[in-house]
């Protein structure tokens, strides 16, 4: 007599999805999350791109296509900040289109009969020429010669051969050879940067709502599946369109949009899709810190909404009106350097050139003699901004006096701002060169412009300021200030 087998008692080992407490439609969803996000952000790219490109538009000719290409590029450079382009030139090609017969195609209009023709009228006759009344004239060979030396067509031509001894002629029998010159810049729109962060935030935190994750292991998963889908797409779209700059193409989609594309997107998709974590991590962060990130912020984010009607009018006030156009890509980069300038620090922008006098150094700030007294206005506002933040840190710490780790905090968060505008607010660009036009050593030339990098010091000074002015004139300013609006940027 037969007895049925037993069941296997080893375990059936789980898969990949199993292990990370998800299903194929759970990590669909993580992907379409990332697919959103980023085409939430080109559109808005496009938009916003397509208006700073009319303002280009009301100066030189812009091309349809760059209206298409741009925002992608626009998007891989708020990830990685750098914008390479390649040039190759070839100069026996370019001058190939030169030759003897084409002009003569070109020129077949003006045939000897039509001359005859325009002529005609003077035919038998001498020409008639002006009288010279001082015009120019030509001086007679022994009236330009000296003792030492006469120019004589032929010296001259000699004189000429010697002085270009080892050039290179065009329509000679020697080759013209070429050039090669890679250019990068660098710059990351902050402003796309900013809806990078919020449409992973928004798109995250909305599949969260509608598929909640069981686990925490989960949560990383979907995190770092959206993250990877934005950054891939991102490097996708920017090395495929490529942007024609003067016939050559260049593209922002480097390799290292993979890396800091899915860190940005994995550290947004965490915060969003876990806010009771969130806030429980939350409660373990010193409260005076948290206190002093608010304040920091609502300096910056008043200063940016007192620069944008100061910047309009300025604009406006030299005849550049088309210049607003490009306010919504630009503000938040403008901004950078307005603080810089507002609080008395200044403007690195090293230079090195092809040649040594076209290198050095280079400071910029308020009171250097080719400053515009224009920049003088962003001391108002900079004083504004820091009273509306010294308000809002009065009304939070109202009912308990202020410590000295209250203080601690508060320059320790300037100068991390301090820190972090300089990293992220340089701008520069980047040539090197090989080839006939540059020698056989190639050429480099580097341009930037940047916060010094002491402004981390500076934004520390104006957080000693801004405890001071809370201890002092704190509580008066909070109590002019509308209350809810306080309130509301206090937190409470």
């Amino acid at each position: 007599m037969t007895t049925p087998d037993a069941p296997d008692p080893t375990p059936r080992s789980a898969t990949l999805l199993e292990s990370i407490d998800h299903t194929r439609s759970s990590l669909f969803d993580a992907i379409r999350t990332g697919v959103i996000s980023y085409a939430a952000v080109w559109v808005v790219t496009f938009l916003i791109g397509g208006l700073a490109l009319l303002a280009i538009e009301a100066e030189d000719n812009v091309p349809w296509s760059l209206y298409l290409t741009a925002p992608g590029q626009i998007v891989a450079m708020s990830s990685n900040g750098t914008f390479d382009q390649t040039t190759t030139v070839d100069f026996d090609e370019e001058f190939a289109e030169f030759e003897d017969e084409d002009y003569s195609e070109d020129f077949s209009e003006f045939e000897d009969e039509e001359f005859d023709e325009d002529f005609s009228e003077f035919d038998g006759e001498e020409i008639p020429f002006p009288e010279d009344e001082g015009g120019l004239t030509f001086p007679e060979e022994d009236e330009c010669c000296t003792d030492e030396e006469c120019c004589s067509d032929e010296l001259n031509v000699e004189e000429f051969e010697e002085d270009m001894d080892g050039e290179t002629f065009i329509g000679g029998d020697d080759e013209m050879g070429g050039f090669t010159s890679s250019s990068q810049m660098n710059v990351i729109p902050l402003t796309i940067l900013g809806l990078m962060i919020g449409a992973l935030w928004i798109a995250s935190r909305r599949a969260e709502r509608l598929r909640p994750t069981p686990s925490r292991k989960a949560v990383l998963a979907a995190a770092v599946v959206t993250g990877a889908t934005f950054a891939v797409l991102t490097w996708a779209v920017a090395f495929a369109a490529r942007v024609d700059v003067i016939g050559d193409f260049g593209h922002a989609g480097s390799l290292s949009i993979l890396f800091y594309g899915s860190a940005l997107g994995t550290v947004v998709g965490l915060l969003a899709r876990r806010p009771i974590a969130r806030r429980n991590s939350l409660n373990k962060v010193p409260p005076q810190l948290v206190s002093a990130v608010r304040g920091v912020v609502v300096y910056l984010a008043v200063f940016v909404v007192l620069l944008v009607p100061a910047v309009a009018i300025y604009a406006v006030a030299n005849g550049e009106a088309e210049a607003i156009l490009a306010l919504p890509l630009a503000i938040l980069n403008l901004a950078v350097y307005g603080i810089t300038l507002g609080q008395f620090a200044g403007i690195d922008s090293p230079i090195l050139g092809l040649r040594d006098d076209e290198s050095g150094p280079n400071f910029f700030w308020l009171f250097t003699n080719s400053s515009e007294g224009v920049f003088f206005v962003l001391i108002p506002l900079s004083v504004v901004a820091l009273a509306v933040a010294v308000a809002v840190l009065a009304r939070r710490s109202a009912g308990r006096p202020r410590t000295s780790l209250d203080a601690f905090w508060l320059v320790a968060t300037f100068a991390a701002a301090g820190a972090l505008l300089t990293a992220i607010g340089e701008v520069g660009t980047s040539t090197s060169g090989f080839g006939e036009p540059y020698g056989s050593g190639g050429a480099l030339f580097i341009f930037a412009f940047a916060p010094v990098p002491w402004f981390f010091l500076v934004m520390a000074g104006w957080g000693v300021v801004t405890e001071l002015a809370i201890r002092t004139i704190g509580r008066p300013l909070a109590a002019v200030a509308p209350d809810k609006l306080l309130d509301r940027l206090a937190g409470s």
